[in-house]
């Protein structure tokens, strides 16, 4: 049962609820977060708008598919992530020029037993755009050049002012 006080021939959550939500989002990174009524077995979602580069998560094994956003997540041991609120995981993804929304979809969530959940959220969550000094639509992450002034940061002594170098 999911701990609500109805019996389960008359409960429509008999194997719990959770709310998912995103924490606050970066340049490169955003967590999941959950407020459940019961311990979560392991999860199952597709990430869409950003591009995985790492899922990480305190006690599941986790895969992801960085081409299909895919992500699942499940003990190895027979652990849990317990009742209450806590971290589903944290997502790592590329810097997006001009930033991006991301959310997902078919979400799925078992309880202990591998029942399913009922879910609810997240909603959309908007990720900033990327520092991009040069307006070059790379974000400066990814960017040599940062200053487009035909210098390598590294050897740049001004690696953001254009006007400024050394060789």
């Amino acid at each position: 049962t999911d701990g609500d006080g109805a019996g389960a021939d008359c409960d429509s959550t008999p194997n719990g609820e959770l709310t998912l939500s995103f924490g606050e989002a970066g340049q490169m990174n955003i967590d999941i977060n959950y407020s459940s009524t019961n311990p979560i077995g392991g999860y199952q979602f597709q990430v869409i708008g950003v591009t995985l580069t790492d899922v990480t998560d305190g006690i599941f094994g986790v895969s992801f598919n960085a081409a299909n956003g895919m992500v699942i997540g499940f003990s190895y041991t027979g652990e849990d992530l317990p009742t209450g609120d806590g971290n589903v995981v944290h997502l790592a993804f590329e810097a997006i020029d001009g930033g991006s929304d991301i959310s997902l979809s078919d979400v799925q969530f078992g309880d202990t037993d591998g029942n399913a959940m009922t879910v609810n959220g997240p909603d959309a969550a908007a990720i900033p755009a990327c520092d991009n000094n040069d307006a070059d639509g790379i974000c400066d992450v990814y960017d040599d050049d940062d200053d487009n002034d035909g210098v390598a940061d590294g050897d740049d002594s001004h690696p953001f002012d254009n006007t400024q170098c050394s060789f």
